[in-house]
């Protein structure tokens, strides 16, 4: 006899094929162990295509979204640090208008005006320099990332960073004497 036809073909795997000998194979007769037959012998093993293509779709998802996340996260950051610029070009401005301020009042008052006022040792942690020149208050940081200069009178002293006291005498201005 021809041993091909001997062979019982029950499955099978991507590299070989599984026979059993028809001579030697009992088939159970319990439900329980026939259902068991049943399924080894068609049991499939090549993935199921649905289930791959909704892992595929998931991860493409998965994907996706973190991508829009990074995005989103990215312009938000751009966004706050831009705020955070402004804020601290507007912190150097306000100083500059304050002495601008200062000295017009002064030159605007009558005689024998006297005040004393403020100027911050830093501007929201950033060192900055300023002086009055040729009419101007100069501001400037150390980072060079913001100066400012704004039309004053004539005045006759220099700045400094904290109390500063501010006359006019004779109709003239004089910035701590």
């Amino acid at each position: 006899m021809d041993k091909k036809k001997n062979k019982l073909k029950i499955g099978k795997s991507s590299n070989s094929q599984l026979y059993l000998d028809r001579i030697n194979f009992k088939i159970p007769k319990s439900n329980r162990s026939t259902r068991v037959f049943n399924q080894l012998s068609y049991r499939k093993f090549l993935p199921d295509s649905k289930s791959s293509q909704s892992a595929i779709e998931f991860i493409i998802l998965i994907g996706v979204v973190i991508f829009f996340f990074t995005v989103f996260f990215i312009a938000l950051s751009q966004s706050m640090s831009e705020k955070t610029r402004q804020r601290q070009s507007n912190s150097v401005e306000d100083v500059a208008i304050n002495v601008q301020e200062e000295i017009n009042l002064a030159s605007k008052s009558s005689e024998g005006y006297n005040r004393n006022f403020k100027i911050p040792y830093d501007i929201g942690g950033r060192k900055y320099d300023i002086n009055l020149t040729q009419g101007l208050v100069y501001i400037k940081t150390s980072d060079n990332k913001d100066a400012l200069a704004l039309p004053v009178q004539n005045v006759s002293g220099q700045l400094r960073k904290g109390d500063n006291l501010i006359k006019k005498n004779n109709g003239i201005i004089y910035l701590n004497p």
